[in-house]
């Protein structure tokens, strides 16, 4: 995960206007690959001077665990009920996500956060944060009728958790057959290694941290 340091920082200074505002009350982590780059970014976040409370994360499978269905199908029911559980009372919404190829999972997700407001006569502000997109991303995404930001640490693929050999430190996993929204315990998961990417989590947050805020060269 060190290996993704630079690009954390690139992200985090890209966001740290609105961190040092409190814009945020809600990250929306998309599952899987987006978890330890939210708990990153939220700890980070929680850092932050002059913040009444912690900012809360929820983790949700927005991408290809949900299937190929239309968002009137039975997945994209699933998926905007349970995102309606997770956003009902809040307003300011980040997206946080590893890498961006196409926009298909962030346009799902926002979809289904317009169509949560429109059934329950909500507004909701929402940016998006990856580590990582492609360029056609970025211009396909300037053309979108979305008044949100895309703030991103490069244009490289980051390759971390993407990887299936990767996914066994989180500690979760998915429930393919089932269109679970949410991710389930991962009982074959290493403890030893997600005590250790855990400990990841806290030493990148602490040293993004520190270079930002406290301007601290290490």
């Amino acid at each position: 995960m060190e290996s993704l340091e630079n690009g954390i920082q690139k992200l985090v200074e890209e966001l740290k206007e609105n961190f040092d505002s409190h814009k945020y009350d809600l990250i929306i982590s998309d599952d899987l690959s987006g978890r330890l780059l939210s708990l990153v970014v939220k700890k980070i976040l929680d850092k932050v001077p002059g913040s009444a409370k912690k900012v809360p994360v929820s983790f949700i499978l927005g991408g290809k665990y949900v299937g190929n269905h239309d968002e009137d199908g039975e997945a994209g029911s699933i998926l905007k009920e349970a995102l309606a559980e997770k956003v009902i009372d809040h307003k300011n919404l980040l997206i946080v996500t590893e890498y961006i190829k196409d926009a298909t999972t962030i346009g799902r997700l926002i979809t289904s956060l317009y169509r949560i407001e429109d059934e329950n006569g909500l507004k909701f502000s929402i940016d998006v944060a990856a580590l990582g997109v492609n360029e056609a991303t970025v211009q396909f995404a300037e053309r979108l009728v979305w008044p949100g930001k895309f703030f991103f640490g490069g244009y490289s693929e980051p390759r971390f958790l993407t990887e299936d050999s990767h996914k066994s430190v989180l500690g979760v996993t998915t429930d393919d057959q089932n269109f679970d929204i949410t991710p389930i315990v991962d009982t074959n998961a290493e403890s030893d290694e997600i005590q250790k990417i855990r400990g990841d989590v806290n030493l990148i947050s602490e040293k993004i941290y520190k270079r930002v805020w406290e301007k601290e060269i290490k």
